[in-house]
């Protein structure tokens, strides 16, 4: 049996432009795929600032994007 390419570890490029917002949050960025989810970035960083991440995934993948502990975005990353 031929093993599935989604099972194949890879790269995900990750770039996320901070909202500009009146005072600065906390932020937490993580990312799950099939070997679980951790945590990419955790801060407090300023409004208008650019995180960029290059991040090893395997399979489907998600990224969810917590504001002051609450989920403000899901993006999902399809397994090549």
């Amino acid at each position: 049996r031929v093993p599935r390419s989604s099972g194949k570890p890879r790269i995900i490029l990750i770039r996320y432009v901070v909202p500009l917002l009146l005072e600065s949050k906390p932020f937490t960025l993580a990312l799950s795929d099939r070997e679980g989810t951790r945590n990419v970035y955790a801060g407090t960083p300023n409004p208008g600032q650019v995180l960029e991440f290059a991040e090893r995934a395997i399979g489907e993948s998600e990224l969810k994007i917590y504001v002051d502990g609450i989920l403000s975005k899901t993006i999902h990353y399809k397994a090549p």
